[in-house]
C-alpha cells in the first residue's frame, strides 16, 4: 500500500498518510490542527541487485546516480 505525503495549509505540518491508490485524491487531514493537507510529490528510490550481487541504482529514479 503506497504512502503518501501531505503537508497541511494552516500550520505547515508535514505528515504521510498510508492508503490505497483508489483513495489517493481523498482527503488527508493534519494530525496536529485537524486541517485539510495538500498533497506533495514525493521522491523514491528503486535498487536492483546485478548478477555479481552489487546492489545498482536504476535509473531515473531519485538517488541514481549512473
Amino acid at each position: 500500500m503506497p504512502i503518501y505525503e501531505y503537508e497541511c495549509e494552516k500550520c505547515a505540518n508535514r505528515f504521510e498518510v498510508k492508503r490505497s491508490f483508489s483513495q489517493s485524491d481523498d482527503p488527508a487531514y493534519c494530525e496536529k490542527c485537524g486541517e485539510s493537507g495538500k498533497k506533495l510529490m514525493s521522491h523514491f528510490s528503486a535498487f536492483n541487485k546485478g548478477g555479481s550481487g552489487s546492489m545498482f541504482g536504476i535509473k531515473g529514479a531519485s538517488g541514481y546516480t549512473g
